[in-house]
This record gives C-alpha cells, sequence and structure tokens, in this order.
C-alpha cells in the first residue's frame, strides 16, 4: 500500500535555516548582510540572485563583501553556472587576498617557537 505522503522528503535544517536567512536578509544594502543573503542563495540554488547580492550592478565601485570569502563565493557561483573566466578571475582573486589559504599548514611544533 503506498502512503498517501510519498511525495514529501525531508528538508534538511541547513535548507530550513537558508530560507529564513533568505527572507530575512533580503533587501538589505550593509555588506556583512549582502554576503550573508548571497550565501543562504547558494545554498538554496539561487545563483543569479547571489551573483546580484555579491556585486550588484547598480554600483560598480562597490567591493565584493566579506574578503576573501565573498571571492570564493562568487567563484563558485560563476564555477556552477559554467562560467569559467570569472570563476577563475575570483578564485585567483581569493588567493591573492587570502594567501595561507594555498600554503600548506605548518606543523605544529613550529607554531611554538
Amino acid at each position: 500500500m503506498r502512503s498517501i505522503c510519498s511525495f514529501w522528503r525531508p528538508v534538511s535544517r541547513r535548507a530550513i535555516k537558508a530560507y529564513s536567512a533568505y527572507h530575512i536578509l533580503k533587501g538589505l544594502q550593509m555588506a556583512r548582510y549582502r554576503y550573508l543573503f548571497a550565501l543562504s542563495c547558494f545554498h538554496m540554488c539561487l545563483l543569479i540572485e547571489a551573483v546580484a547580492a555579491v556585486c550588484p550592478c547598480n554600483d560598480p565601485a562597490s567591493e565584493v563583501p566579506n574578503g576573501a570569502a565573498g571571492h570564493y563565493l562568487l567563484g563558485l557561483v560563476y564555477r556552477l553556472q559554467y562560467v569559467v573566466s570569472s570563476s577563475d578571475i575570483c578564485m585567483s582573486m581569493f588567493h591573492i587576498i587570502h594567501t595561507f589559504m594555498a600554503c600548506p599548514p605548518l606543523p605544529e611544533s613550529s607554531l611554538f617557537m
């Protein structure tokens, strides 16, 4: 016997949090909130809105919010949209800003010298 609710699939907590954050942060203009809004759009697979939040077209002088993390998020979004050239530029900006991410971690013995 088939269940009436067989079409229902469980929703993860991450999806619920992203949906809630999307509606709370929509329309806010501070850089920190634009990054969080883009991150919630990314988790909901709203890639066009994520790009629009991170780099608004109406203000070309504005920087990508949240520094290296913003460039990394933008690179991931462009990679999922198959915009390889823009993805490579964003990822290289991420590595320039956050250089220690490209280097191997230091051994524990050298941390206390």
